[in-house]
């Protein structure tokens, strides 16, 4: 019978608060770089002298190792006693980040992996209400978080840096507005969720994507909120900076093509940390750059992707901050080797350019259709379920209309039309929208999937995941209403 024993990191500090009281420890090992296994420190009863974290500390230990029986639920207690077990003023401000960033990247590698929404999002918030009351009051705990988030290998590392690093940039801006902060800071937690259902051959590959994969990246922030549904502890606002996040000042970025005061300035400071970390992360086909090398890079884009003003504060942080950090000389991290980078750079890929399957006829404007909202993206906007809406052109598979509203590819509506002289209605899928040309119009293009009975118009649906938008397109009625 195999002895081999099943072991976990824990940071130096966790493993104290598991040690403190007369109750009984679990055993502790040592790291080791020859035995995944470690090595045994101290056997389970024996419990572990303040004295010896001490000498641990002053010898580089950061990490010790437990057994995983039953540490789950001695480190959930830990973390959700976060915040107390940061306000401890002995507690070294290195090992306070190092906390964090353990507990943080847990939470982050649970909601990448798809579990409970609702569990994570208030693990979430708990990890983020710590670092908004103990670390950004703490300059050398902030600054090792800072140079904590160069390390950047796996999902978790990805989503939880970007996470940090806007509350830092949001505490800039906004100051010491804890609420504030904390949405923030989940939106970052959950900016990259979609991602999970795009393959990893794809997220990972080195040579520039085809079309079709540069499509489906670029519907990875509706795919994040989609996987969210309904979940009532991730308010409207976090959900919008979430499909924000690939959004430029300049109008250029995607989903919709928004700019400027258009955007959310939470989704603008997200659009900054997350090019960064992208950036200063590690990648198969390129070298990891310095923080400094990776702001002077963005600098070009300034007024272009990144809000001018909210740049020259991030670029302020950076250089005073992070002047002497370079990600590449930050010793290896366990925690960090679990996954291939999170975050594809490849920007000689061309979008895919969507052929028309059925010849489309222009209108004169004057025609109007009512427009319900069948399946929605809940809680973004305050666009009522019926919309009429100015048809610009349509064909026999689908048509165009111009709405005050954004509309978000995946959603379903249902449309009125007339097809050989009688009035019915027809379920559609959205595959497209863009900001019109008129600052306070969206043109949205639908594609018709089929007939409907006019009292299943009210009836709600799912929205559409990446690959149900890719289905055959249905050629059902000639004319519109």
């Amino acid at each position: 019978m195999s002895t081999q024993k099943n072991v976990t990191s824990l940071p130096l500090a966790a493993v104290s608060a598991l040690c403190a009281g007369a109750a009984p420890t679990r055993a502790i090992y040592l790291p080791s770089g020859q035995n995944d296994e470690g090595i045994l420190f101290r056997n389970g009863g024996n419990g572990l002298p303040s004295m010896d974290f001490d000498s641990l500390q002053s010898h580089g230990v950061t990490h010790l190792l437990v057994e995983c029986d039953d540490l789950a639920r001695h480190e959930a207690e830990l973390e959700k006693n976060l915040s107390s077990l940061l306000s401890d003023p002995k507690m070294d401000p290195a090992q306070k980040a190092v906390c964090v960033r353990h507990f943080g990247m847990r939470v982050a590698h649970d909601i990448a992996s798809g579990q409970d929404i609702a569990t994570q999002v208030d693990r979430a918030n708990n990890v983020l209400d710590a670092i908004v009351e103990n670390v950004l009051s703490n300059k050398a705990a902030c600054e090792s978080l800072l140079s904590m988030c160069g390390h950047h290998r796996s999902t978790a590392s990805h989503m939880f840096a970007v996470s940090t690093l806007s509350i830092l940039l949001g505490n800039e801006v906004f100051g010491h507005d804890a609420a504030r902060l904390r949405r923030l800071g989940l939106a970052g937690m959950l900016h990259d969720l979609g991602k999970k259902s795009i393959p990893e051959d794809v997220l990972r590959k080195s040579t520039p994507l085809t079309p079709e994969e540069i499509d489906q990246l670029r519907h990875h922030p509706i795919e994040s909120v989609r996987l969210l549904g309904d979940e009532s502890t991730v308010p409207g606002d976090v959900r919008l900076m979430v499909l924000q996040h690939h959004e430029r000042f300049d109008g250029t970025g995607y989903p919709l093509g928004l700019a400027g005061s258009d955007l959310l300035i939470e989704s603008r400071i997200l659009t900054i940390v997350d090019s960064f970390h992208a950036m200063i992360g590690r990648r198969d086909y390129r070298r990891p750059l310095s923080p400094i090398e990776a702001i002077d890079r963005m600098r070009y884009h300034v007024g272009k992707q990144f809000d001018p003003s909210l740049f020259a504060r991030w670029e302020r942080l950076v250089r005073h901050d992070w002047r002497r950090v370079d990600p590449r000389t930050l010793g290896k991290d366990p925690e960090d080797a679990v996954s291939p980078a999170f975050h594809a750079d490849h920007n000689r890929a061309q979008p895919r350019v969507h052929a028309r399957t059925a010849p489309r006829h222009a209108c004169d404007g004057r025609l109007v259709v009512p427009v319900i909202y069948t399946g929605r993206l809940s809680h973004l906007e305050t666009a009522p379920d019926v919309i009429q809406s100015r048809v610009t052109d349509l064909s026999r598979s689908g048509l165009c209309f111009m709405s005050a509203y954004p509309f978000y590819r995946g959603e379903v509506v249902s449309v009125r039309v007339s097809a050989d002289g009688t009035e019915t209605w027809v379920r559609a899928l959205i595959r497209w929208c863009r900001r019109g040309s008129a600052q306070a119009e969206f043109r949205t293009g639908i594609q018709f999937l089929h007939r409907i009975e006019p009292g299943e118009t009210a009836q709600r649906v799912a929205v559409m995941p990446y690959d149900a938008i890719l289905g055959p397109v249905s050629t059902v009625p000639a004319h519109t209403n």
